[in-house]
């Protein structure tokens, strides 16, 4: 396997850390474990806090909103899970990566790049 889980749409070169909205006063990792075990139908645990970023949104008609964004370092609680590869309901795939892939650009507006970069590292 690799080191990091991506959602991936690679006919447009296209690449996030699987993710998912948190409601306010909600629990992060616990959103983001069931998100996992929803979509792969395993359990994940999270070790860490990798990173925390605010994101400013300008959404039509001039309104600004702000989001946070965290970042877990985790793992499969079963260590040989593995993916079908295929979101269910649109055209997104699961992907382990163990080094940064040729097709996503590094200058990725979404900060995709950098964040699969935290985990497999610049030469990964």
């Amino acid at each position: 396997k690799g080191r990091v889980l991506v959602v991936v749409r690679p006919e447009e070169s296209h690449a996030v850390l699987p993710n998912e909205t948190v409601d306010p006063g909600g629990d992060w990792a616990a959103v983001g474990r069931e998100w996992i075990e929803g979509m792969i139908g395993v359990e994940a645990t999270f070790d860490d806090v990798r990173l925390v970023r605010e994101v400013e949104h300008l959404v039509d008609g001039g309104t600004e909103s702000r989001t946070h964004h965290v970042v877990f370092d985790g793992s499969l609680v079963d260590p040989d899970a593995i993916l079908d590869g295929l979101c269910d309901d649109n055209p997104w795939e699961l992907r382990w990566l163990d080094a940064m892939p040729d097709w996503l650009p590094d200058d990725d507006p979404q900060e995709a790049h950098a964040d699969i970069k935290r985990f497999v590292g610049a030469d990964g």
